[in-house]
Parts: C-alpha cells; sequence; structure tokens
C-alpha cells in the first residue's frame, strides 16, 4: 500500500513468516537494475509479536498508513489486530 513518499508495501503472510517488499510507485516489481534496492528492502520477519513490531516500525519510518495483506487462512489475524492497534489502515485481499 502506499506510503507518503510514493512507496507501496506487499505483504504476504505465512504460518511462520511475514515477507514485505517496497515496490515502484505504479505497484509493480522494479526493472532488473532495481532488484538489488529491492533486495535491501526486503523484510522476512516471524509471523509473531517480536516480527509485527518489525513490520511496524519499518512502515512508520517509510510513512506507510495503509497496509495491504493477503488473507491467508487465519494467519494474518494476529499481525492484523497489531498493524490497527498501531493505528495503521488494513486492507486485506483474497
Amino acid at each position: 500500500m502506499q506510503g507518503g513518499d510514493g512507496v507501496r508495501i506487499g505483504v504476504d503472510l505465512g504460518g511462520t513468516k511475514i515477507e514485505a517488499i517496497a515496490l515502484g510507485p505504479d505497484g509493480r516489481q522494479a526493472l532488473a537494475t532495481e532488484m538489488q534496492a529491492l533486495r535491501e528492502q526486503l523484510l522476512s520477519l516471524a509471523n509473531s509479536q517480536v516480527g509485527w513490531q518489525k513490520l511496524v516500525t519499518h512502515l512508520l519510518t517509510h510513512r506507510v498508513q495503509r497496509v495491504g495483506i493477503e488473507a491467508t487462512g487465519g494467519y494474518e489475524r494476529g499481525v492484523v489486530r497489531h498493524l490497527q492497534a498501531m493505528g495503521l489502515r488494513v486492507v486485506m485481499f483474497q
């Protein structure tokens, strides 16, 4: 989802981990020449309270106010509640 400077964050959830990546302003992954910068921005975190807080810190650092999250068999419930409690708007995708 979009941050204050046009950064978009894509979040994918699994049973044990969260992956978040910054995307280009058009919402698509960067071209090959930009892949190194994207790898440096990729977060791979535990799907736990510690990981959720690290995600919040990252999102707030980049002025992200809305977060798009894939609904994944209930694995998203904890992180969604945590993000909302921290004042972030969460948009769920099926």
